[in-house]
């Protein structure tokens, strides 16, 4: 499942995000402890507003960026800077 949500800026596709209530956009994520999601299309600005949005699914199957080599063997998912790794 996907939603289309106001990011803070120009992302890749692929970065971790989670909400920001100070600004109320979703920013790179630095963390797993609230809810994530990854930006699975190019994200577009607004003309008018200058705003950023993107595609971000939140369910299902979603190819995230590695923050390092992840071993065959899987582990535990963590996030750093809008990145995976276990």
């Amino acid at each position: 499942m996907f939603c289309t949500v106001k990011i803070n800026s120009n992302l890749a596709i692929g970065t971790v995000v989670q909400f920001n209530t100070t600004d109320q956009n979703w920013n790179t994520a630095t963390n797993h402890q609230d809810t994530i999601g990854v930006i699975s299309e190019a994200p577009s600005q607004d003309e008018e507003t200058q705003a950023w949005w993107a595609k971000v699914i939140f369910a299902g199957s979603a190819y995230a960026l590695a923050d390092r080599a992840i071993p065959d063997q899987g582990g535990k998912l963590n996030v750093n800077n809008g990145k995976v790794f276990v």
